[in-house]
């Protein structure tokens, strides 16, 4: 049986670009010929078969370069002329346009290219002024026109989310019956040295790709009150730094001598400054799912979230979350108080956690969704035989 998975841009090499990878992975190994298109042209056994000037456009031209959901919308344009005759198409990026045969889509937040204002809010825009809502509108409003998305309850599709919360909203918005929860992938690789590092008390982390919506400068923030306090604390900032905003932050961070950014640190340098890190900062408003409070878990690093998202279904503690910034600081200064042994307790006890348990065993529970779409248009296909 053939596959057409349909992604913005694979070449990020983000969460949601794992989370298609490993998609693929899982349908490979159950012997279904995949294809992949995304703005870098279609693909098929990593070969290059198909390419055109409208997606060159996207991923050439300056303006475009960086747009990922103008990216998306313009595969989404671009797959509807073409003439591909697949048994299953999966949306591994979000919501796509209707198809005429079973279609997957993975819904990383509750959608793409909606306009609603409650929509906007759970893209880690909320509250950041230096983003227009009404500009963000726009945006969305423009990549829809292109793409033509469906977002429309349909038995045909089954809308996999990447979180409860998710798919709560996904539920209670769209209507949308048929999903199921499948939560990123999880996995670090640990030596023995590093798993037996001693946590330094007062040593922060925060992880990710370096982009607004991460809202570092909150976390630096927290840093600056928390020594004005008398803490001691240091703060590392890990990871992607390919965008303008990781140039602006690198400026900021000279600016404070308890801010150390590392950036496109190797992932055994990350998994170091993780092990080392006491506590963890993660910033994002309304998380949806977040794979670096969860690689923080699995280290023994305490992390500290806004309190909102599906990130609440990790950090379950309501010492460990926050809705400002002043809750923030004390809710953290209360922690540093605490006896050592308390907190080796903590760091032990949050990684006994149904999510984080269900994001490790993701390929076998990929796995299983595989097999039971095999399943069922195999049987579908002897009927009409």
């Amino acid at each position: 049986m053939k596959a057409l998975l349909v992604h913005s841009d694979l070449r990020q090499c983000g969460g949601a670009e794992d989370y298609a990878n490993a998609f693929k992975r899982a349908l490979d190994a159950n012997g279904w010929e995949t294809s992949i298109l995304d703005v870098n042209g279609l693909f098929q056994d990593d070969r290059l078969i198909k390419d055109s000037a409208f997606l060159r456009l996207f991923r050439t031209f300056p303006p475009f370069k960086s747009l990922s959901l103008l990216k998306y919308a313009a595969v989404c344009r671009y797959m509807r002329v073409l003439r591909m005759d697949h048994d299953l198409v999966v949306y591994t990026y979000g919501e796509g346009p209707k198809t005429a045969c079973k279609t997957v889509r993975i819904m990383h937040c509750p959608a793409l290219f909606s306009t609603l204002t409650e929509m906007l809010s759970y893209l880690g825009v909320d509250g950041t002024k230096k983003i227009s809502l009404l500009g963000r509108k726009i945006y969305a409003w423009i990549c829809r026109m292109i793409a033509a998305p469906s977002i429309a309850d349909d038995p045909e599709t089954i809308t996999v989310t990447n979180s409860e919360w998710t798919r709560g909203i996904v539920s209670r918005v769209w209507g949308i019956r048929n999903t199921h929860v499948l939560y990123p992938r999880v996995e670090l690789d640990l030596d023995a040295d590093t798993a037996l590092q001693k946590k330094n008390r007062f040593s922060f982390i925060c992880l990710g790709r370096i982009v607004p919506n991460k809202r570092l400068e909150d976390a630096i923030t927290i840093i600056d009150r928390l020594r004005e306090r008398g803490y001691d604390c240091t703060l590392d900032i890990v990871g992607r730094a390919n965008t303008r905003y990781a140039q602006e932050l690198a400026q900021i961070c000279r600016r404070h001598p308890a801010v150390n950014l590392h950036p496109d640190a190797s992932d055994p340098q990350k998994t170091a400054l993780i092990a080392k890190a006491q506590f963890g900062l993660h910033c994002y408003r309304n998380e949806h799912f977040g794979i670096a409070v969860a690689e923080m878990l699995m280290l023994g690093c305490i992390p500290i979230v806004f309190n909102g998202g599906g990130v609440t279904e990790l950090v379950e503690g309501v010492r460990q979350r926050y809705a400002d910034l002043d809750e923030a600081v004390n809710n953290i200064s209360q922690l540093l108080e605490l006896p050592e042994d308390e907190l080796q307790s903590l760091s032990e006890a949050q990684k006994d956690n149904r999510a984080l348990a269900r994001a490790v065993q993701f390929d076998n529970e990929i796995a299983e969704l595989i097999h039971a779409i095999s399943s069922d248009l195999n049987a579908r296909h002897f009927r009409t035989a």
